[in-house]
């Protein structure tokens, strides 16, 4: 049984994955108490229980995340999310130096 990991321990931010859900063309439906990106046809591909932008998503949640992308085919690769998020990381760390 393949053991379940994180990309570098990457632990986004709920502002940090919504933007690379959207990167990955989900629809954000986030509302209430329900933090939600669907795909574009209307499925349900993320759910979680809304938190503040700047709080971390649970460790667990996201790997099960990057998981379930990449069995949906949205990711090549489960680790290819963390990847994402380190890039736009750096990217913002670069435009503001």
């Amino acid at each position: 049984m393949e053991s379940m990991t994180s990309y570098k321990n990457v632990q986004p931010t709920y502002a940090e994955l919504a933007k690379a859900l959207q990167k990955l063309s989900l629809k954000n439906r986030s509302q209430g108490q329900l933090f939600s990106f669907t795909s574009h046809n209307g499925e349900p591909i993320v759910l979680l229980p809304i938190e503040a932008e700047s709080n971390q998503v649970n460790m667990a949640r996201f790997i099960a995340i990057s998981y379930n992308l990449a069995d949906l085919g949205i990711l090549k690769h489960p680790h290819d999310l963390g990847k994402m998020i380190e890039q736009m990381r750096l990217s913002e760390k670069t435009a503001t130096a």
